[in-house]
């Protein structure tokens, strides 16, 4: 009788612990939307944090460029070429009164081809590095004489120079003596800027000293 009734006892229910698809959706839905605000805030507090240091990299990196360009300007002097020049020029040729004679040019060249080779890099297009040429012989194009100047994840948008005067004051034919300057626009973008395009645009007046010393 007793093993009857043990039969008869009805086994307890225990409620289902398992999520249905509707559940598990919705859970879902949660945690995505959490994490895409996660990401939204962080992309939101990095970004000005990253466009501060872009833009110190370009103005340091302008600065070493333009401090580089006056500490030659004041050691030679402007070689005119014998032309008068229509500013804005966008070389710089200096030259000595040394035998032989030494050369310093700056311009814009750009890299090309596989493997890479300098070549140069016209008024419009942006994608150039300021490159220096210094020796007895230095080509007017770029070639592989051109060094390289800024760093390597900036660019040379602009490179301006307005000489005053635009002809040789010291030729033969000059008729008021005055002591060159030139007036140079650098722009500099950084092409690893995520968050919208950062550049930055510097100028400096520098008036030339070796031509004024060898007057006297």
């Amino acid at each position: 009788m007793s093993f009857k009734n043990n039969l008869n006892t009805q086994v307890p229910k225990y409620p289902s612990t398992s999520f249905t698809l509707i559940e598990l959706m919705v859970s879902i839905g949660i945690i995505v939307t959490v994490i895409i605000s996660a990401v939204g805030i962080y992309i939101y507090s990095i970004g000005p944090q990253q466009k501060t240091i872009a833009t110190t990299n370009l103005q340091q990196d302008g600065q070493l460029i333009l401090n580089l360009i006056a500490k030659d300007i004041r050691m030679y002097r402007w070689d005119y070429g014998g032309d008068c020049v229509n500013n804005p020029i966008h070389k710089i040729n200096l030259i000595d009164n040394n035998s032989p004679v030494t050369l310093v040019k700056y311009q814009r060249c750009k890299w090309v081809g596989s493997p890479p080779s300098i070549t140069d890099c016209s008024v419009g297009e942006t994608d150039c590095f300021l490159a220096k040429c210094k020796g007895s012989t230095c080509p007017d194009s770029c070639d592989s004489s051109y060094k390289q100047l800024n760093m390597t994840d900036t660019y040379i948008t602009r490179f301006d120079v307005y000489l005053n005067p635009p002809c040789d004051p010291f030729a033969s034919n000059a008729t008021e003596y005055q002591i060159p300057q030139a007036t140079i626009v650098l722009e500099l973008k950084s092409y690893k800027e995520r968050f919208g395009e950062r550049r930055i645009k510097l100028q400096q007046t520098v008036r030339q000293v070796y031509q004024e010393k060898s007057q006297y």
